[in-house]
Order: structure tokens, then sequence, then C-alpha cells
């Protein structure tokens, strides 16, 4: 009896958990680094970063919904 199946449901269920939490860390904690950065290299002002972000954030939602 050296055939038995593996069920990887909990495994795949553990790799989206972490993927999830890392994105979601990242889409939450991220633009607090992003957004001087960008404004001290790139020259751009902070109302037109946070409008991109927000922006972002809105249109993730509408196509998430």
């Amino acid at each position: 009896m050296g055939d038995e199946q593996h069920f990887v449901g909990w495994s795949v269920a553990w790799a989206a958990f972490t993927l999830a939490v890392l994105a979601w860390g990242i889409g939450f904690y991220g633009p607090s680094v992003f957004l001087p950065t960008l404004h001290s290299s790139r020259g751009w002002s902070i109302s037109e970063i946070s409008a991109a972000i927000t922006f972002h954030f809105v249109l993730s939602a509408l196509l998430v919904a």
C-alpha cells in the first residue's frame, strides 16, 4: 500500500495565506516607504503620489468586487 495519495489542500491554503499576508503587508505599509522615496528621487508632489496610490486601491477594490 505504498501508493497513498497525499492531500495537498492544507499546503495550498497555507501558501495562499502566507502570500496574502505578505501582499497585504506591502500594500498597507508600502506607501509610507514609497511616497517619500518617489518624492525625493522623482520630484513628484506628495499629492500626486498620494492620488495615484488612492486610485490604485480604489481600482483594485472595484476589480475584486
